[in-house]
């Protein structure tokens, strides 16, 4: 039984299936409250590319905390330098984003840019859309 995910690898176009390659937890250094935890899926697109999908904790901020969530998730699934690897963040429906977005792409950095639903969809990436 497939445990339960954030992506829906079920709606996607035969042959664009994506491939769950893990769901587990990072705990970043230098986080500003030592200890916290991100839960992260990550897949494997039928393209060749990688997305991992970091939800938010309700403690740091994924913007404040996205260098140090970068620099986990690249290290502990050996995507260190991989520019084939886009890290999605789940802000959830009762936070979204600036109060619009449920989903961004991180900048790794602090910032973030549009998560455009219909991109990600053709590459086989369904992600729940707002109602």
């Amino acid at each position: 039984m497939r445990p339960e995910t954030i992506a829906d690898p079920n709606l996607a176009p035969l042959g664009r299936e994506p491939e769950l390659v893990a769901i587990d937890w990072i705990y970043p250094e230098s986080v500003v409250t030592s200890g916290q935890r991100y839960r992260v899926e990550v897949w494997s697109l039928a393209g060749g590319q990688s997305v991992a999908i970091v939800s938010d904790n309700h403690g740091t901020s994924l913007a404040n905390a996205s260098e140090a969530i970068s620099k986990a998730i690249r290290e502990k699934w050996n995507f260190v330098n991989d520019p084939n690897l886009t890290i999605v963040e789940d802000w959830g429906a009762d936070r979204p984003f600036m109060g619009k977005d449920r989903f961004t792409i991180s900048s790794e950095n602090g910032g973030c840019r549009l998560y455009k639903h219909a991109e990600w969809e053709a590459l086989g990436l369904f992600l729940p859309r707002d109602k």
